[in-house]
């Protein structure tokens, strides 16, 4: 079941037995366990019939003893337990998969890794859900969709921007968006300009802009960007910036090698949900060769290396920003 079939059957008052939720993403646990704590018990009812334990805190016998206990002056029971990773009795529950407890809600949230033994047992009695990770070119189609849920609009290249400074945590994301959304009017549509007052990333001084000016090879604006991201490394860490540039050079790379392709054909090469972005990456063609592209991705691998401590004594992650922009327009440096 997908994560919005079962969030609708919660809000229903469709509940299983059990809810293994589990998988790399904790966003989608999070807000599957809220939704069950919400939904099932009214608030007068939990002090007697809901229990929330901690896998590092609890063993089998006691485990058995909530999962088996009757509800007290309620239709239903919930049983949640959380960091369930670190609880190591799961193969013990072998009796409990073939014939759970019809008047308990067993919630196992299981983040950060796959469950194992008795997955396939529990999805015959109850819902399995595997929380993936969300891919780094999926995640402004994932802004879209979460801001089109609250019927909100984005602006395409502000949901890039903001895929690109937040990173792929959804809980940070989803936070940030809330802010907007609470604090914006009805039919206002999200642009840069927004983002700037609410989040704090700046409309003219970010990655997405630094992609811009270095595909116009503009070394004045690239410098002026670099050199303010340098002085607010804090907000946006190294890390980031290096990761987005290695996705925009990595594309170039590939808009080469699907050169030929229609505008359609090479945008989903690239995995692009607009397509009128494909002209920005022929553009991006003419400016960085296939030779300029294998020398700027071994130029962002060697300042990987040096932001993490390797043959770098003192320069500052700001520093190596500048350092890099700087020798990614100019070839010369770089050999020197």
């Amino acid at each position: 079941m997908t994560y919005q079939q079962i969030l609708k059957d919660i809000k229903q008052r469709k509940f299983a037995p059990i809810y293994l939720l589990h998988g790399d993403e904790p966003y989608y646990i999070n807000k599957l366990t809220e939704a069950i704590e919400q939904n099932v018990l009214a608030e007068h009812e939990k002090a007697f019939n809901q229990d929330v334990i901690y896998g590092k805190d609890i063993d089998v016998p006691r485990l058995k003893s909530y999962l088996m206990q009757y509800p007290a002056m309620a239709e239903k029971r919930v049983v949640i337990i959380k960091e369930a990773a670190d609880f190591k009795g799961f193969k013990e529950l072998k009796a409990y998969w073939a014939q759970p407890n019809p008047s308990t809600v067993f919630v196992i949230a299981h983040k950060y890794k796959k469950f194992g033994a008795g997955l396939k047992a529990i999805e015959k009695v109850g819902v399995v859900f595997e929380s993936k990770k969300v891919y780094e070119n999926k995640l402004p189609n994932w802004i879209t969709d979460y801001l089109k849920s609250k019927n909100r609009d984005i602006h395409p290249n502000t949901a890039i921007l903001l895929a690109e400074y937040l990173g792929n945590d959804l809980s940070k994301i989803a936070n940030e968006l809330e802010k907007i959304h609470l604090n914006i009017p009805d039919g206002q549509q999200i642009d840069n300009g927004i983002v700037e007052k609410y989040i704090g990333i700046s409309k003219e001084y970010n990655v997405f802009e630094l992609q811009d000016a270095l595909t116009a090879r503009n070394y004045e604006k690239a410098m002026r960007i670099a050199y303010n991201l340098s002085a607010n490394i804090h907000k946006q860490p190294l890390v980031l910036i290096l990761s987005s540039l290695y996705g925009y050079f990595s594309k170039i790379y590939l808009a080469h090698k699907n050169q030929s392709k229609s505008d359609a054909d090479l945008a989903k090469a690239l995995g692009l949900r607009f397509q009128f972005h494909v002209k920005n990456y022929r553009r991006a063609m003419k400016t960085f060769p296939l030779v300029e592209i294998y020398r700027c991705m071994a130029l962002l691998r060697e300042y990987d290396l040096k932001a993490k401590g390797l043959d770098n004594a003192s320069a500052t992650h700001g520093q190596l920003l500048e350092e890099l922009i700087f020798k990614t327009l100019n070839p010369v440096a770089h050999a020197n």
